[in-house]
């Protein structure tokens, strides 16, 4: 019964401690195992092991002032981006903004995903009309038809430089390989219904 009361925890370690090795103790910030990365959550890092791959629901919620990478696939040899960025809106104009971030080490270094070449870039997000309804649950069906139709999306601009890019919301799905974008750890489940009126999350599902 004794054990049951204390939900079986091992009554030869010490209370103090095992508050510490939760992560709950005084101690527990000298602890080389806590993980805390305030880099991935400023997005301050191009590693993906320590950010979250968003999907457009995700990003359909990021607003001004988020940051995240993006990452542009590459030719075989990694000597140019893919075809899909020659014509509008990318026109190459990556590349420029990556070389700035090299320089500075915040990005723009060719990295190898299962056999695909990227060159990653960090952004900062300079308009996103769609946030106040996603997150409200206020967006409709017909909301997210209209910003398809009228190639509505969002604008960001590369860190470390004045250039923008304004990225329609049909090409964060029709480029789903070729552009990749991560941001800061997500915490939780994605419960899209929330962002949603309608069948607002079952259009995006069938787009």
């Amino acid at each position: 019964m004794r054990q049951i009361r204390s939900r079986f925890q091992d009554w030869s370690v010490n209370l103090k401690d095992r508050v510490d090795n939760i992560g709950l103790g005084l101690r527990s910030d000298t602890k080389d195992d806590i993980f805390v990365d305030d880099d991935a959550r400023l997005c301050r890092v191009t590693d993906i092991r320590r950010l979250s791959r968003y999907h457009f629901e995700d990003i359909l919620r990021v607003q001004a002032d988020g940051r995240l990478v993006l990452y542009f696939l590459l030719n075989r040899k990694g000597t140019n981006v893919d075809s899909v960025f020659l014509t509008e809106p990318f026109h190459r104009k990556m590349w420029a903004p990556a070389l700035v971030q090299r320089a500075t080490g915040i990005g723009g270094a060719i990295v190898t995903i299962a056999g695909n070449k990227y060159l990653p870039t960090v952004v900062t997000v300079v308009h996103a009309r769609a946030h106040f309804d996603a997150v409200s649950g206020g967006t409709t069906l017909t909301q997210l038809q209209n910003q398809f139709k009228r190639n509505e999306g969002f604008t960001m601009r590369y860190d470390g430089t004045n250039e923008t890019i304004t990225l329609p919301w049909h090409l964060i799905i029709s480029l789903a390989m070729e552009l990749l974008v991560f941001g800061p750890p997500l915490d939780g489940t994605r419960n899209y219904q929330r962002c949603f009126r309608q069948r607002g999350a079952q259009y995006c599902k069938r787009i």
